[in-house]
């Protein structure tokens, strides 16, 4: 088993859009981050179709939001349709929001647009690494540092640094060894 360990580090667990953007935060304060990816490469997850106001304005301070509106569609109302009727509803973002937000409306771009936006920003950044085929397999919380071991080609390596982030998913290694229940609504 090989042993890395590095001080004053914060390891985020997962390199999907969550993971990078906390990593991309985090550089830019000058933390040092330690990202650990399962795949093998970026994963580009096709989930939702656009970003809401409250996203853009969070991911303006990472400065990603406006490369984002320079790729995505403005789209300045909200329209709720019926499969029967057709049109039922249309909220007018650009006015209703207008005095809440500087984003007063949807900008209509896939998201898995942003992982590798983000990437990008963050590979060539000083105390900044991304591990990708680091599968995370436990946690372990000392009083001073957190040992992080991962699966990775050919061996266990393990992480030790100050904080873990979990950006893993939900049934993930992070919220197990934490012990946190994951419930799913159904």
């Amino acid at each position: 088993m090989a042993s890395r360990k590095s001080s004053r580090r914060v390891i985020v667990v997962g390199g999907g859009p969550v993971g990078l953007v906390c990593a991309l935060n985090l550089a830019r304060h000058d933390i040092p981050v330690l990202v650990l990816e399962a795949h093998s490469e970026l994963f580009l997850d096709l989930r939702a179709g656009s970003f809401h106001p409250p996203t853009l304005e969070v991911l303006e301070a990472c400065g990603l939001t406006d490369k984002l509106l320079a790729m995505g569609i403005v789209v300045p109302a909200w329209q709720l349709r019926d499969r029967t009727d057709g049109v039922v509803g249309t909220f007018e973002l650009s006015t209703l929001l207008k005095d809440e937000t500087p984003y007063p409306y949807r900008l209509h771009l896939e998201q898995h647009k942003l992982t590798p936006l983000t990437y990008d920003m963050i590979k060539d950044m000083p105390h900044v690494e991304v591990r990708f085929s680091a599968r995370v397999t436990n946690v372990v919380q000392s009083n001073d540092s957190v040992t992080v071991p991962a699966e990775t080609p050919g061996c266990t390596e393990t992480f030790t640094g100050d904080v873990v982030t979990g950006a893993d998913g939900g049934g993930r290694a992070v919220r197990k060894s934490a012990e946190v229940d994951f419930e799913c609504l159904t």
